[in-house]
């Protein structure tokens, strides 16, 4: 009986449903056969074959039957939460509960499947079970780590602490506590106050500490060799893990070496996998992630989020379809900046690897309407592509074939390039462009337009320093020259789900030839170089950015909804000053839609600037 209850499960993995119902009903007519773990496993059978009322008959005793049977009931949802079907175990253990109100371990394990069955989506009414064994056994690890569990799944990181110290407090070489309060904290206060909890995790799993304190004597050598590995290489584990999450947000490639190490010695370790694939997906190794997330599956098929980025990953590469629409007011600078602008856009983007890698078609309408000349419109064609000849390494080129009504000469604008990743978690890039410069009425009907060269670095100082730079030269079709210097930085000043940055850069701008305007105030008709070039211009600017997440999870690859908010000052060269706003907002739908606003402001006595941005993604599944 106990071999063909084996041979039937064993079937049942391979997904051979009628051969495992064969050997599993055979078994069942001999001495034992009526075990809860062979019925479970006529269930499993029946359910796969789509014969769910006949499968619910053979578990009637655990389901429906009034006589306590507490051993069959327990064993039954522990295999159906090993196979993830956390709703059948809290069926089950209900029954249990009914007849035994008392047990304490019947009620963890019910608040454990619950866990199971809203591991992401916030709800929390596990707690209630866990609560109610603590107030029997107050002193129960199993159910204190539970609650800290659930606490932390629903982002209630200071209660979630709360629970894994008093776990601690009794209990002070605890290693689960330990690694995952130095996980809380991480992911509550950000990488500092993670390394610290790491480093208490460190220090409360010394090898030294496992050796006998006085003599060797009346020791077994083996058990103490033994104790003394196990010890090592939890500490080796440990390190591996902090400076991994440590590096996993600014030094990604360098992450992905501690993540790979942590991995080969410590396989089962979850967070280390499924961290792994994050940072994999940060890089756009979307294969990769996706490998990396299968093999966490075949660790813990029930590994919620794992299954929710991999197919998120799987849908980034499917065809996607993108509409956009970007609108533009801007005012001052004598006349030169009075203009309105528009653009609906629809492209079509087809994967043809990782996620950074893919063909791209479409159409778009611009609308042009200047305060002082006539409106025009345009038809746009637009083609490109962008290939991983070597990994971290990019080329791209897109190419809009632009057609206006009046004003502008038909033409091919483009940018093409190059960007790569360097082995020191540097961003380099370099483009060459062209295209048209629709500033004002005049600068339409004079086309004009620039074409040049832009080079990009950026790189992060430390995990909460990013610091970014352009360099762009670009000449003009009016035989004009110019050269443009951005820096840009920005420094998390609160980290987690409600983040607030500090953001300051600056910009240098210099053009050979000044605009020289008509004879006429306030009529641009004939006008030289009719856009902003200054001699030497010069700004700086700073702000603070607010953003936080409505969604119960920011992994990438789960559904994000969240919201920033930005203010801030500019000051130039001539002394003018500026207020700034932004807001932005995004929300993911079931990880096949997305959608996207931006809206922005520039406000000064010289130039002012409204915008007001907006796409929405479809993945094609």
């Amino acid at each position: 009986m106990t071999l063909r209850t084996t041979l039937g499960f064993a079937l049942l993995k391979q997904g051979r449903n009628a051969e495992a119902m064969d050997a599993l009903s055979l078994a069942r007519p001999m001495p034992g056969g009526n075990s809860a773990k062979l019925r479970y496993g006529l269930y499993r059978c029946l359910s796969n074959l789509d014969r769910t009322s006949e499968g619910e008959a053979v578990l009637a005793e655990e389901l429906r039957m009034f006589g306590p049977n507490t051993f069959d009931r327990v064993t039954v949802a522990q295999l159906a939460m090993e196979d993830c079907n956390c709703l059948l175990a809290d069926r089950v253990l209900q029954q249990a509960l009914a007849f035994d109100p008392k047990n304490v371990y019947v009620m963890i394990l019910l608040a454990e499947a619950r866990g199971m069955c809203n591991r992401c989506n916030g709800d929390c009414d596990d707690r209630s079970q866990f609560q109610s064994a603590l107030s029997i056994s107050p002193s129960n690890t199993r159910a204190q780590l539970g609650l800290a569990r659930s606490y932390s799944r629903t982002n209630a990181f200071s209660a979630s602490h709360e629970h894994y110290q008093r776990i601690l407090n009794a209990f002070p070489q605890h290693d689960v506590a330990n690694l995952e309060a130095a996980r809380v904290s991480y992911a509550w206060k950000g990488a500092d106050s993670g390394n610290h909890y790491y480093a208490v995790a460190l220090n409360r799993n010394r090898p030294q500490d496992v050796l006998p304190h006085n003599s060797f004597q009346d020791v077994d050598l083996v058990m103490l060799e033994i104790e003394y590995q196990q010890a090592g290489n939890r500490v080796q584990s440990i390190t591996l893990e902090k400076n991994a999450k440590y590096f996993k947000d600014w030094k990604p490639l360098l992450s992905l070496n501690h993540y790979g190490s942590l991995t080969g010695i410590d396989p089962r370790n979850q967070e280390a996998q499924f961290d792994r694939a994050q940072v994999l997906s940060s890089l756009n190794q979307t294969s990769a992630a996706i490998e990396q997330y299968n093999r966490l599956l075949d660790l813990d098929p029930c590994h919620t989020e794992a299954r929710i980025a991999k197919r998120r990953m799987q849908l980034e590469q499917r065809p996607q379809l993108r509409e956009t629409v970007d609108f533009e007011y801007r005012a001052g600078r004598q006349g030169l900046t009075d203009i309105s602008l528009m653009r609906l856009q629809s492209v079509v983007i087809k994967p043809i690897g990782d996620q950074d890698e893919f063909l791209i078609a479409g159409y778009a309408h611009q609308f042009l309407w200047p305060v002082r000349g006539n409106s025009v419109d345009g038809n746009i064609g637009i083609f490109g592509f962008q290939s991983k000849p070597f990994d971290f390494v990019n080329v791209f080129a897109t190419a809009e074939i632009q057609q206006y009504s009046s004003g502008f000469n038909t033409r091919v604008p483009f940018r093409a390039g190059t960007y790569w990743h360097t082995p020191s978690d540097v961003k380099l890039g370099f483009a060459g462009f062209l295209e048209n410069l629709p500033a004002n009425g005049e600068a339409i009907r004079q086309d004009t337009y620039r074409g040049g060269l832009e080079v990009t670095a950026a790189k992060y100082l430390t995990w909460r320093c990013e610091v970014d730079s352009m360099y762009r030269f670009a000449g003009y079709s009016d035989s004009n020259t110019m050269h443009e210097a951005t820096i840009k930085s920005n420094y998390l000043i609160i980290p987690g789900r409600n983040q607030l940055r500090a953001k300051v850069d600056g910009t240098f701008l210099s053009f050979a030839k000044q605009t020289v305007f008509a004879p006429t105030p306030g009529d641009l008709t004939g006008t030289i170089h009719p856009y902003f070039s200054p001699g030497t211009f010069t700004y700086v600017s700073g702000g603070l950015e607010y953003r936080t997440w409505l969604s119960p999870h920011n992994f990438r690859g789960s559904d994000e909804h969240w919201y920033s908010a930005f203010g801030g000052a500019r000051v130039d060269s001539d002394g003018v000053g500026y207020g700034l706003m932004q807001f932005a907002g995004h929300r993911d739908y079931n990880g096949w839609i997305s959608s996207h606003l931006n809206m922005s402001g520039i406000f000064s006595s010289v130039y002012q600037s409204v915008g007001v941005g907006a796409f929405l993604t479809i993945r094609f599944p």
